[in-house]
């Protein structure tokens, strides 16, 4: 027996575009919902959904410092 397809809701959709945004991967927005990375990104594109600016990372100066050591 085939398994039934999950119903996704825009409210859904809206908050893995949102949580993409907010820096996460795309597999870690799948591993919410419980479905891989690709899928909630094809579904959000599918649908029209707009992805908001995704925020710049920021490197905290103790990580910064390592790697900068780790470089020389």
């Amino acid at each position: 027996m085939a398994s039934k397809r999950r119903e996704w809701t825009y409210k859904e959709l809206r908050e893995a575009a949102d949580f993409y945004a907010a820096g996460e991967s795309w597999e870690q927005v799948g591993s919410r919902y419980g479905v891989s990375g690709s899928c909630v990104r094809t579904l959000i594109r599918r649908h029209g959904v707009t992805i908001p600016e995704r925020k710049a990372y920021k490197i905290e100066p103790n990580r910064a410092h390592t790697l900068f050591l780790a470089a020389s």
